[in-house]
């Protein structure tokens, strides 16, 4: 009776006892009808699983390192191995998450691309 009475309106059923929004194995395609029927079109597929490869570099014996070459030429040193990793990160489209002084943390779409790219940085800094 309520579809007959709305106008454009249509009656949809579900399988199940239940037609909670929030709850439910319905629950996500009720809300995509009730937003079709609200706005006139589907939002695009939500994707929440993503298959990343973490990269985490550093630089070992860093802080023994900085005491013997000085505050200038380890700052030196420092910039010239965040501009290599980035360099490669860019090359190789890995996505910087964070830095932590002597290291990154980045994100790669497989785990060839972060591979490649620590033998790159490895090369680059030698």
């Amino acid at each position: 009776m309520l579809a007959e009475l709305i106008p454009n309106a249509r009656l949809v059923k579900y399988p199940g006892s239940d037609h909670i929004l929030f709850v439910g194995k319905n629950a996500d395609q009720i809300a995509s009808d009730i937003e079709t029927f609200v706005t006139g079109s589907a939002s695009a597929p939500r994707h929440d699983r993503v298959l990343a490869t973490v990269l985490f570099t550093d630089i070992v014996g860093s802080t023994a390192r900085a005491e013997e070459m000085g505050d200038q030429a380890w700052n030196d040193l420092i910039s010239f191995h965040d501009k290599i990793v980035r360099q490669e990160f860019a090359r190789i489209r890995g996505r910087e998450f964070k830095s932590f002084g002597d290291g990154f943390l980045a994100t790669f779409d497989g785990p060839a691309r972060a591979i490649q790219c620590a033998q790159a940085v490895c090369r680059g800094l030698a």
